[in-house]
């Protein structure tokens, strides 16, 4: 898929075809586009979360979750519910010094 900004509606459909038909890891590389074309932080952030979910809960990439939700943070930087999110990933990694930080 080439990066347009236009092409936003496509992505997104291509995000809700993958969902239907749980194909995660392509789902992820939906998501990871979609990041690059949305403008806003809110939707930014949204993305991010969602990108971070599954793949916690989807792919098992606890990872590539970590980093989502970190970033996702930064945009977020009080959503308790998002800070929870991350540091329950950070402690399943064994991320102390992560969590650490994240509970500050």
């Amino acid at each position: 898929v080439t990066i347009n900004p236009a092409g936003l509606e496509a992505v997104e459909a291509l995000r809700d075809l993958y969902t239907k038909t749980e194909q995660w890891a392509e789902l992820l590389a939906a998501l990871r586009l979609e990041l690059r074309l949305v403008k806003g932080a809110r939707q930014k952030e949204s993305r991010l979360r969602r990108a971070g979910h599954l793949a916690e809960e989807k792919l098992g990439d606890l990872l590539t979750a970590s980093r989502f939700y970190a970033e996702a943070a930064t945009l977020s930087p009080k959503d308790r519910n998002l800070l929870g999110d991350l540091a329950r990933v950070q402690e399943a990694r064994g991320d102390y010094q992560g969590l650490v930080e994240t509970l500050r």
